[in-house]
Formats: structure tokens, C-alpha cells, sequence
């Protein structure tokens, strides 16, 4: 970008998905248990004055992420969503379905049939009472997919 001379006219936006989990919570693989550490999404602009948002980044996010680092006016910008749905499994069958808010990770999880909250990064999970509303969102999430 230097030796082309266009470094200030171009905009790169890195992200990933999740990475591998190496014992943390006691899990071992590679998107197979809902937390911070294992589904954290990274979103970072780079020749941007772009500040990333103060809540959860999705992947549905980063076609908002890029339109609000191009736009010049703050009124044009499009807003982000306050809570992440995700899963693990198949969307149709997860073992795991979860919803990241700013005040952290609450999850179900199918296969040892318990609710589970983390406050924030770096935490311990602990067992909490149900938040049916995230399963009401994975049910929704689910329709809107399988309709033809």
C-alpha cells in the first residue's frame, strides 16, 4: 500500500469467528462451547478513526461495522445490535444456544441440560436460572431460516 502510494485512501477491516479454546471452562476443540473466549468476535478497522462499539460484535454486525466506518456523518450511521444470538451444533439441533449482551453470556446448553452465565471475559461460568426468552430467539432465528 506504501509502494502503491493509496495507504490513506485504503480501509482494512480484520475479523474472526472464535479460535480454539485450550482448556479454558474445561473444554478443549474449536466451536464447540459458548463463551467469551471460545465465540469472541473480533472486529478491528485499521486507517479509521472507527472506535469499536462498548457491547458485542456479531458476525451479522460487519456489514454495519464497515457501512459506519465509511460514512462521514454520525447520522448516517446504521445502528448495531444490543444482544448476539449464537449456537453450537447444527441451528436446527444446537447442543448450545446463547445470547451476549453487555452484561455478559447467558447459555443453555441441550446436552447436560443446565443454564449457565458468564459475567465477562476471563470468568468462570456458573449456573443460573432459565432465561426462556434466548430460546424464543433460537426458535425465531430457526423459522426465518427453513422458510422457503
Amino acid at each position: 500500500l506504501d509502494q502503491a502510494g493509496i495507504r490513506k485512501e485504503t480501509l482494512l477491516m480484520v475479523v474472526g469467528d472464535h479460535g480454539e479454546e485450550l482448556f479454558e471452562n474445561g473444554y478443549l476443540g474449536h466451536g464447540i462451547n459458548l463463551s467469551y473466549e471460545q465465540n469472541a468476535t473480533l472486529g478491528k478497522l485499521i486507517n479509521s478513526k472507527w472506535k469499536p462499539p462498548h457491547k458485542p460484535i456479531g458476525l451479522n454486525d460487519v456489514g454495519v461495522i464497515i457501512h459506519n466506518a465509511l460514512v462521514r456523518r454520525p447520522q448516517d450511521e446504521c445502528p448495531l445490535e444490543d444482544e448476539v444470538l449464537c449456537y453450537t451444533g447444527n441451528a436446527n439441533s444446537p447442543s448450545q444456544v446463547g445470547l451476549v449482551t453487555a452484561n455478559g453470556l447467558v447459555k443453555y446448553d441441550f446436552t447436560k441440560d443446565v443454564w449457565i452465565r458468564q459475567s465477562r471475559p476471563g470468568s468462570g461460568l456458573s449456573r443460573t436460572t432459565p432465561v426462556v426468552p434466548i430460546i424464543h430467539r433460537w426458535e425465531s432465528f430457526v423459522v426465518k431460516r427453513l422458510a422457503p
